[in-house]
Order: structure tokens, then sequence, then C-alpha cells
């Protein structure tokens, strides 16, 4: 990990997994594009309550997904070798879902990636992944099936090869799909694509309301 950075200044937790501050990165743009992605998001985010639907959006085709309830992240790919940084400056590596998305990127034959999505914990149980328990288990891991645990739910492009994502997010979805589909923990985020208030109330009765799900995000190229 020499080329991302300096491995003096990981801390280790267990085994191979450890953890570092952003600003020992060798690239310092890397934690600074983490966090300019974190807050264009964050100002384009418009919440709505399940009965404001029908009255305030527009029609037009959406992109809907899972809203995971984890840590925000983004997965780093460079020269065969991956680790996620966080907005806060903290920078982990030599998790099992890295040693995957490294295996995924390479066999598509990408050479470098910025990949934005959600680092989750799954429950063995099936339980709904909740952001305390990524917490625990990347803070202080108790052993290697916490570890195991541990998956990334990719939702947007950065930057693929040095190009930022296609202008539509349906494009950068199926680029996501062809990049990460059929990964164990590291994948694209549930998603499926809609036209009406009735199609996005259904999910939302499935995903959240049945499921116990955190919520739905909605994303339209002609919406917003």
């Amino acid at each position: 990990m020499a080329q991302l950075i300096d491995p003096a200044r990981v801390e280790h937790k267990l085994g191979r997994y450890g953890v570092a501050a952003a600003k020992d990165l060798t690239d310092p743009t890397l934690w600074q594009r983490t966090q300019e992605y974190r807050r264009l998001v964050a100002a384009r985010l418009v919440p709505l309550d399940k009965r404001d639907l029908a009255g305030r959006l527009p029609a037009g085709e959406y992109h809907l997904s899972r809203k995971v309830d984890g840590e925000f992240a983004v997965l780093v790919f460079s020269g065969g070798e991956a680790l996620l940084v966080n907005p806060g400056g903290t920078v982990r590596l030599g998790l099992p879902l890295l040693a995957e998305a490294q295996q995924q990127l390479g066999r598509a034959g990408v050479n470098s990636a910025l990949i934005a999505g959600e680092l989750y914990y799954r429950h063995p149980s099936g339980a709904r992944p909740r952001v305390h328990d990524v917490s625990r288990a990347a803070r202080q891991p108790a052993g290697q099936p916490e570890l195991d645990s541990l998956c990334f739910a990719a939702f947007d492009l950065i930057d693929l090869d040095g190009q930022p994502a296609p202008s539509r997010h349906a494009e950068t979805y199926a680029h996501l799909q062809k990049l990460l589909g059929g990964g164990q923990r590291v994948h694209p985020v549930e998603a499926a694509q809609v036209k009406t208030a009735a199609e996005i109330e259904q999910y939302f009765q499935s995903w959240v309301e049945q499921q116990g799900g955190e919520g739905l995000v909605l994303r339209s190229d002609s919406a917003g």
C-alpha cells in the first residue's frame, strides 16, 4: 500500500486490518475530493415524507435505491490496491471487502477509481444494518468474523481511470453494475427505475415499512 499511504503510519487493529489518518495519504487530494463530494451531495438532498410524494415529485423517471445505514466512504483503487477514506479523515485498509474490490476492479481492467458508497455491517442474522455496528466493528473488531461482516454498498462513481462519471445517473449505475455486480462484500446498492409516486410508495412499503429499512433515495436526471 506504499503508493497510497506510508505503511509506518498505519495502526493495525486485527490481522491485516488497520487504520490511518487521511493527512498521511501520499495524494492529499483524495481526502479533499471525498469531503467535496460529501458536501455537494448533502447540498442537493431534499427530505421528503411519504405523504409528500404525490404532491412534490414532478412527473419523470427516477432512480430509486435503498438508503443504507452505515458510514459514508469513498473506495480508492489505484495500482491494484484499495482502501477506504471517509470525510472525517479516517483511512481503512486491509479489510476483506477491499481484497474483493481489488479483484473485481482488476478483472475489469480498471487502473484507478473513486467510488462513493456506504460501509455497512451485514448481520449474520439478517437484521437491518445500523451505523453503530459499523463503528463498533471498525474501531475495535472482536474477531475476524466482524471484519468479514463489513461490506460496501456503492451508489456513485466519482472518477474512473481519470474520467468523471457520466452525466446521466442511469449510465453511472450501469457502470457500477458492470464493475461490481455479483460481489459478495462489495456491490452496487439495491436499486430500481420508477416513474410514478405509486411505484415509489410500493417500494417504501416493502423496503422500509415491512423490511425495516432506513429509507429510500431518489435521483432524477431531469428532476434532480
